[in-house]
């Protein structure tokens, strides 16, 4: 009887320990579960995460600025052709610059048309979310194609000659910037 009474003994500790040790396991395994779904959150523990927000703010005219130095020799709004003798709108800035002169993007986004524009020579449009769309005309070598990402200050391509659509007007090489915001034309400066 003294023997079963020891064996008994002996499995009781066996279990005891068994289960404790399962305790802490599931414990430690807990712990470092909730470790990991803290790293999807880039290696910040939740604690932390939470007193931090994320703030976007809308994007507005004043986040696209001039590509370039210098005054404008035309602006958004009607101008007079005096070879064509009518009024015509502009929808853009237009900058003349020295040919070659290395565009770059005021604003990052999508490249959603990069090729030949019958009035603008060849171009570059960006979609830069929220209903903002930047165009570059006037441009040469072009370093970007459709689809790409565009971060700001990434190159676009260079200025290149291109008569345009107003024929016989003297037109130095120039850069057409123009930025609409849900397909308004919107003015830069």
């Amino acid at each position: 009887m003294n023997r079963w009474y020891k064996s008994k003994s002996l499995v009781l500790a066996w279990v005891f320990t068994f289960l404790l040790l399962g305790l802490v396991v599931s414990i430690e395994y807990r712990s470092s579960a909730s470790d990991v779904s803290s790293e999807g959150l880039q290696g910040i523990n939740e604690p932390t995460y939470k007193q931090y927000k994320v703030v976007t703010t809308p994007l507005e005219i004043k986040d696209f600025p001039s590509p370039v130095g210098g005054k404008p020799i035309r602006n958004v709004g009607n101008y007079y052709s005096k070879n064509l003798g009518n009024y015509f709108f502009h929808a853009g800035v237009d900058y003349a610059l020295a040919e070659g002169t290395v565009i770059r993007a005021t604003h990052g986004g999508t490249v959603i048309f990069a090729g030949i524009d019958p009035t603008l020579g060849q171009k570059v449009t960006l979609d830069c979310s929220e209903g903002w769309l930047v165009t570059y005309g006037g441009l040469d070598n072009l370093r970007v194609r459709e689809g790409e990402v565009i971060e700001t200050q990434g190159a676009l391509g260079q200025i290149g000659f291109y008569p345009g659509l107003v024929v016989g007007e003297n037109n130095p090489t120039q850069l057409h910037y123009e930025v609409r915001y849900h397909g308004q034309v919107q003015s830069p400066l």
